[in-house]
């Protein structure tokens, strides 16, 4: 008897379940490069690696369970090709939690041939091509011989071990950094190693956060007995406030990295914010807000804005919690009467998960890069002089009663080099060209803010919030520091502090103006991003929902109340009357930033884990609607 080869290539069943391998592995790459193409991921390297290691893991172990190639391969072009539409109107690709708001994907079923090109069309017909032949051949065979597979599944164990163990090595590498925590962007990813590598990710990050969803009985009680302690505090310092006309123009305009220190700074004697200066004598104008922001950035900002609840101290809520039951100032708004409400930036609306939780926070209509116009672009898109024109003179976007518009700038986005026409009055010569490119900066900020302010003052009805999003990360040395304050007037103290991101400087402006019922003055109650959307409330009238940890800056102020303490993500705290620093422990007098003993910042210190535990275990939880009572 002749002995048997390991693997006889003149087997008609070798062949064919080669070929089919191969043909599979062709098609799923020419879906990804399709993908990549279309989307001009390609402007950064990708590493075509991974993106060939995901396809040959699946295809091997599907091999070595003796399935059929056509079918694996047919889920996975079935999961690039949804991939393609719902990443056209939403920036991102569809993970595990928008699988359950797939009712979105029937928004994009009318937009899915427009984003299908003539070379998407050629592989569709090549893959529909190959699945027909790949299914006859498979209906052809008799059942599959055990031969080939003790032949051909050493081959497939080898191939599956490799790059499985390549993933896997890569996964862990990832899981160690940061930026498994923080995703600003699924292309990222993408670019990484592809759709099918993208999707690992988001299962990988989606198992991780289920460990974090369950509280005890005894966990949900202290929840409640925290939100109720907080809530009766809030009440004691309300304030009554003649209510404006029902349902005004209410317009946030959100401004990229806009510090304190730039109101009433001056360059040898020229005011680098002339507008600002101005305005913040006729309208309120809190002094003392401090940015509570973590490394999300914008995106902390934008969720502490609409949800009054701090940032998580470990990755971006935007994406860790985009499915929780929020209820949101939108949606508070929409309770209330409120007909409208947009949200408007000139960036791509799949940064920070926007087109998933705008909508949750109860945005109904968004208008992003692709609905705005395209030039003239500084940096990073529109610049926001041409976004507050087109504001003022598109219909759609005018005074309407019951709407509500959050309008995101982009101008003065780091590393704030993009306004390429610079003052002259505010040249200055410093070691840190980012320090001065951040004035400059700002200057065009001011001017465009000048005209669209002037415009919203003389619509009837309508109450305008500007507000600085976040510090500008600023960074430079003692050399730099003293030549700043030489040139401004700062104190040396002051000047190091900001060059140092000391969080005794890290402050944002936040004004309220237009037809409110309150006289213009400077409020010096210490606040943050949470605070905005009770304030907003308090001046409607609208009672600030239960679950909310802000108040409204217009109430009186406890020094040391619980409910008025804030906190940074690293576990730093501030009140009226003490700065609490946790990384090194210290305490300081907020009035003059200086030192005092430790102990006098136990109580804030105190106050501060306690709202750190409520706050995220509410979050990771989703027990939003639990402790509000108000939101099923």
């Amino acid at each position: 008897m002749s002995k048997k080869k390991f693997l006889d290539l003149k087997t008609p069943i070798v062949w064919t379940a080669l070929i089919q391998f191969c043909l599979g592995l062709i098609c799923i790459l020419a879906l990804e490069w399709l993908f990549i193409q279309t989307y001009d991921v390609q402007r950064l390297k990708v590493y075509w690696r991974f993106v060939i290691l995901c396809p040959l893991a699946l295809l091997s172990f599907s091999s070595l369970f003796r399935l059929p190639h056509w079918i694996p391969v047919a889920l996975v072009s079935i999961v690039i090709l949804i991939d393609l539409s719902y990443f056209k109107v939403f920036d991102v690709l569809v993970s595990i939690s928008s699988i359950a708001y797939a009712h979105q994907l029937l928004d994009v079923v009318d937009s899915a041939a427009s984003t299908l090109s003539a070379s998407a069309m050629i592989v569709l017909l090549i893959f529909f091509i190959w699945c027909l032949l790949s299914f006859l051949l498979a209906r052809q065979q008799q059942k599959r011989e055990w031969a080939f597979f003790t032949q051909a599944s050493f081959a497939f164990l080898l191939i599956s071990g490799v790059a499985t163990t390549l993933l896997i090595q890569d996964t862990a590498r990832w899981l160690e950094t940061e930026r498994s925590w923080k995703v600003i962007d699924q292309k990222d990813d993408i670019r990484r190693g592809g759709i099918l590598y993208a999707h690992l990710r988001d299962i990988i990050r989606y198992i991780r956060e289920e460990q974090f969803t369950d509280v005890t009985a005894d966990e949900y009680k202290m929840l409640l007995a925290q939100q109720e302690r907080l809530d009766r505090e809030r009440r004691r310092t309300t304030v009554e406030i003649e209510k404006p006309t029902p349902h005004p123009h209410i317009v946030f305009i959100q401004l990229e990295a806009f510090q304190s220190f730039l109101i009433d700074l001056h360059i040898d004697g020229v005011p680098v914010t002339p507008f600002l200066n101005m305005l913040k004598t006729r309208t309120l104008y809190f002094s003392e807000i401090y940015d509570l922001t973590g490394p999300a950035l914008t995106a902390d900002c934008g969720f502490m804005v609409m949800n009054s609840h701090y940032p998580l101290d470990n990755g971006a809520v935007v994406f860790r919690r985009p499915q929780n039951d929020w209820l949101a100032f939108p949606q508070v708004l929409n309770k209330n009467g409120y007909t409208s409400t947009r949200s408007i930036h000139a960036y791509r609306k799949g940064v920070w998960n926007r087109s998933m939780t705008h909508p949750r926070w109860g945005i109904d209509q968004m208008a992003f890069r692709s609905a705005l116009p395209q030039k003239p672009r500084i940096g990073w898109g529109l610049s926001d002089k041409a976004l507050f024109q087109f504001l003022k003179t598109n219909t759609e976007y005018q005074y309407k009663n019951g709407t509500f518009d959050w309008v995101i700038t982009l101008t003065s986005h780091h590393p704030y080099h993009y306004v390429k026409k610079p003052y002259p009055d505010l040249n200055i010569e410093l070691k840190n060209k980012m320090l001065s490119a951040y004035l400059q900066s700002a200057r065009f900020v001011d001017e465009a803010l000048r005209d669209y302010v002037a415009y919203l003052e003389e619509q009837p009805d309508t109450i305008y919030v500007i507000y600085g999003d976040h510090d500008a990360r600023m960074k430079y040395g003692s050399k730099t520091a003293k030549r700043f304050a030489n040139y401004t007037g700062l104190s040396l103290e002051t000047s190091t502090a900001i060059g140092r991101r000391d969080i005794r400087v890290d402050k944002i402006p936040v004004l309220i103006g237009g037809d409110i019922p309150v006289l213009a003055q400077q409020i010096t109650n210490v606040g943050s991003q949470i605070d905005i959307a009770p304030t907003m409330l308090s001046l409607l009238g609208i009672e600030t929902p239960k679950h909310f940890l802000g108040r409204s800056l217009l109430a009186s102020q406890r020094i040391d109340s619980f409910a008025t303490a804030r906190l940074w993500p690293d576990g730093s705290a501030v009140n009226q009357q003490y700065i609490f620093r946790k990384h090194p422990e210290k305490c300081y007098l907020r009035a003059d930033g200086q030192e005092t003993s430790l102990d006098d910042c136990n109580d804030l210190k105190t106050h501060a884990e306690a709202l750190r535990q409520l706050s995220d275990k509410k979050i990771l939880s989703n027990h939003m609607e639990l402790t509000a009572g108000v939101h099923q």
